[in-house]
């Protein structure tokens, strides 16, 4: 054997061992399948969230109206009542139509009266005592006493004033009342004296104190107890320039929640970073602080 044949057999790359249509093939499915997986990779998914949560509503509802059990239709007992009415008077009337062709009232109108013959009420000559009837000392039990039942119909029709009332003109409007009032004692005490201070440096002072104030606040929002809400708060200004204690009040709140309003009120009491006045006679303040 010489080198060419061993070569020819033997010395074959890969690509000569395979044959044409089978490369072909691969190369065509390769190429299909990198397609797909860039396709899939750079593909919107968000976008199909809203149409799958939609479709998953739609799913959901039906399958519940699926399970839900038919209502009866209930009859209702006026129907009932008009159509046993109606069916009566179907049946009276075919009553009547027999009657009319048989002839039978016919007869009854040729036939004399047997009351004919009787005397009149005034002629006749009736003695009471006679008959038997007996005069009761006492109210018999009986039906008398008893109360029938009313029927459930009500009749429409036009009513005025005078038609509900008896006589018109026969009434009597009484006014006469006992009143009492219970007089708060603020109002009859002699009313509080307060000072005077500088508006601004109030203000200042609660600026630079919001900061504190806010911090309750937030402490109850990490808790998810609120989120929002409004306090006003009174209280009183020493004129050696600190806010008195027993002074700090809560005049209205949103906010629903003790911690916060106790935190509020105890920061306040704390505040000293007001000027000394002259004055004798303590500053009143009234403040309201908002939370979003």
């Amino acid at each position: 054997m010489y080198q060419t044949d061993f070569d020819r057999y033997f010395a074959k790359r890969m690509g000569d061992r395979l044959p044409a249509r089978f490369l072909a093939i691969f190369s065509a499915v390769l190429f299909a399948t990198v397609l797909v997986i860039v396709f899939l990779g750079t593909y919107n998914y968000p976008a199909l969230q809203p149409h799958v949560r939609q479709a998953i509503q739609q799913r959901f509802q039906s399958l519940i109206l699926e399970q839900e059990p038919k209502a009866e239709k209930r009859i209702q007992k006026e129907d009932t009542r008009t159509e046993l009415a109606a069916g009566a008077r179907e049946n009276m009337a075919l009553k009547k139509r027999e009657i009319a062709k048989s002839g039978l009232l016919a007869e009854l109108a040729k036939q004399p009266s047997p009351y004919a013959t009787l005397p009149e009420l005034d002629e006749a000559e009736i003695d009471i005592s006679d008959i038997g009837f007996e005069e009761l000392s006492y109210v018999p039990r009986g039906h008398f006493e008893k109360r029938q039942r009313r029927r459930k119909h009500v009749r429409s029709g036009e009513l005025s004033l005078d038609d509900l009332l008896r006589d018109p003109y026969d009434y009597k409007i009484k006014r006469d009342a006992s009143l009492v009032l219970d007089v708060p004692a603020m109002l009859t005490s002699a009313e509080k004296r307060y000072g005077y201070r500088d508006q601004n440096e109030i203000l200042s002072v609660l600026y630079g104190k919001q900061n504190i104030i806010q911090n309750c606040f937030n402490k109850a929002l990490r808790n998810s107890a609120i989120s929002r809400g409004a306090i006003k708060v009174e209280f009183e200004i020493d004129p050696r320039g600190f806010v008195i204690p027993s002074s700090v009040r809560i005049l209205d709140s949103t906010l629903r929640n003790r911690a916060v309003e106790q935190c509020i009120k105890k920061n306040i009491s704390r505040w000293r970073n007001f000027a000394r006045l002259e004055e004798t006679l303590p500053s009143h303040v009234v403040h309201k602080f908002i939370f979003n």
